[in-house]
């Protein structure tokens, strides 16, 4: 499944703020990433971004050349491109269900909940941008995430209520083609999906294909 997008390139100068960037073209971009980023803002990288007049910053930064191949550092994109595929309706595993988006559970929202005539399913989605190697193995979080601990534990009780419930992590890096938890940055993370796993949590992984004109998807594999 193709999805196009129209980009500007520019050359990436600094990150910084966490949520600002500067280019080459003497423009002030919108950094759509909390995370560490790690190996994604290096400077001198060449950077697509979307355009955009008003407001604090001259456009959203939305992908960035690598030594690996392109990523999308947009995080807010993962989401997206499940629900285009949720809707396209070509992963025959995720079919038979209509798909909401931000459905409230609890005190908190679960990306997307699945309903059928007789089952209820969860689903939660994790961007995944960090490489860990040049073999194509990647990791989340890159960094400590107490919010992905709490989104686990909100997983793992909807199994233990009678339902279903699963974690897709999509890939938004070209450089990687294996996902796993990054025990070394957040091993509480590590364990709590290793827990999830055991009592019922489904794990899928969604490869993608980025360039400057937009991102292919694959269809997600259920993670062993």
């Amino acid at each position: 499944m193709r999805l196009p997008w129209t980009l500007k390139e520019d050359v990436l100068v600094r990150r910084y703020k966490r949520f600002l960037a500067d280019v080459e073209s003497n423009r002030t971009l919108h950094c759509p990433n909390t995370g560490a980023m790690t190996g994604l803002a290096v400077p001198g990288s060449s950077i697509g971004y979307e355009p955009r007049e008003g407001g604090k910053t001259e456009g959203r930064w939305v992908t960035v050349k690598t030594d690996t191949g392109w990523a999308c550092i947009d995080s807010q994109r993962a989401n997206a491109w499940v629900k285009a595929g949720l809707e396209a309706g070509q992963w025959p595993a995720f079919n038979g269900f209509e798909w909401s988006p931000e459905v409230t559970l609890g005190r908190s929202r679960v990306d997307f909940r699945g309903a059928s005539a007789d089952q209820c399913w969860w689903l939660e989605i994790k961007g995944v941008t960090l490489a860990l190697d040049q073999a194509g193995r990647g990791a989340f979080p890159d960094a400590k995430s107490v919010r992905a601990h709490k989104h686990l534990d909100a997983l793992r009780g909807r199994v233990a209520a009678g339902e279903r419930a699963g974690l897709m992590y999509v890939v938004m890096h070209n450089g990687i083609r294996q996902v796993e938890a990054a025990a070394d940055i957040d091993p509480i993370y590590a364990q709590k999906v290793a827990l999830a796993k055991s009592e019922g949590v489904e794990f899928y992984q969604l490869l993608t294909q980025i360039d400057e004109l937009g991102v292919t998807l694959g269809t997600p594999v259920r993670l062993d």
